[in-house]
């Protein structure tokens, strides 16, 4: 008997570890089709650490909490990037993310600040093409 629940136990952590790899792996691809440093990748990658030990991938898309996590360092760290950004990278539904977003950052406590909106000025500006 001991040694059947040995092999449970280490299939859980090895499971557990194949887990956090493809979490890692996942959150570098985003970061990389939205230009996010190593240190958004690090402190995403803790998020999703922490997800994966509260059970808040079991019966989610791996895909959908990795960008709720990296969203939440963006928060943070007041990027200006949006959940659209991420929905538009990954090609899912804004409101899949963001019910997955609300949902993760309600189980962590987390208090986000409103984001200011004068950080999006110059982006949508931008975007008109206007001249000087």
């Amino acid at each position: 008997g001991g040694s059947a629940r040995g092999r449970g136990y280490g299939f859980s952590r090895d499971s557990r570890e194949t887990t956090l790899n493809n979490g890692r792996r996942r959150i570098q691809e985003i970061a990389s089709r939205l230009r996010l440093s190593n240190h958004f990748v690090d402190a995403a990658h803790r998020l999703f650490t922490i997800a994966v030990e509260k059970n808040f991938v079991q019966g989610r898309r791996t895909t959908h909490v990795v960008a709720a996590c990296l969203y939440i360092v963006c928060r943070q760290e007041k990027s200006q990037h949006m959940l659209i950004d991420f929905s538009d990278a990954l090609q899912v539904n804004v409101y899949t993310l963001g019910t997955c977003f609300l949902k993760f950052r309600r189980l962590l406590g987390l208090k986000l600040e409103i984001i200011d909106p004068a950080l999006y000025v110059y982006r949508f500006a931008a975007h008109l093409e206007l001249d000087e």
